[in-house]
């Protein structure tokens, strides 16, 4: 599913595979953790959703394309309905 039949569904599917294209995101900076082995770098959804999706922080983690949400702390907490292509 592309973001904008995400974004006009009027029967909404839970979690639905959403493939976003890189003009569609805006990514910020990676945190290398050590520790844990991976890195975090912060995305937001800026592309056709000003109203839907404005100021919500997404994280991927590693290599994985799969956005994650974050908590107050910026640190992922669930699997999100995003990915990138």
């Amino acid at each position: 599913m592309t973001l904008q039949e995400y974004i006009d569904q009027t029967e909404p599917q839970k979690m639905p595979n959403v493939l976003l294209e890189r003009s569609e995101i805006q990514i910020g900076k990676t945190i290398n953790n050590v520790i844990k082995e991976r890195s975090l770098t912060l995305v937001w959804i800026v592309d056709g959703c000003a109203e839907l999706l404005w100021g919500i922080a997404y994280v991927l983690v590693g290599d994985d394309k799969t956005l994650w949400t974050t908590d107050e702390d910026g640190n992922p907490k669930k699997r999100s309905c995003f990915s990138l292509k």
